[in-house]
């Protein structure tokens, strides 16, 4: 697949976005089965840049949300408090799974 760096960049903004292979394909014009067939494949190019820019916004998100439960946000803190406990739970599956 070839695509220009301002493709890339712009389907890890659309991917923290929230949308999907196939309406970021639709977006580029490309072909929506082609694109959804690269982004299952784990070691695709695609599949990189779309993991990155969900990563990218979700990190984005949680250091604000750290920084709202610094500033004693209750909110916040209660947010924050059930994420780290999911992500515990992610990493000991991760483990199990993976047997690291």
């Amino acid at each position: 697949m070839e695509l220009d760096q301002a493709q890339w960049d712009e389907i890890e903004q659309l991917a923290g976005s929230g949308f999907t292979v196939r309406k970021i394909a639709m977006y580029l014009k490309q072909d929506p089965d082609f694109f959804q067939a690269e982004y299952e494949d784990p070691d695709s190019l695609l599949r990189l840049h779309f993991d990155r820019g969900m990563l990218e916004n979700e990190a984005k998100r949680d250091i604000e949300l750290c920084r709202s439960a610094s500033s004693g946000s209750i909110s916040a803190i209660q947010i924050l408090e059930k994420k780290l406990e999911q992500r515990k739970l992610e990493l000991f599956k991760e483990h199990l799974l993976n047997g690291s």
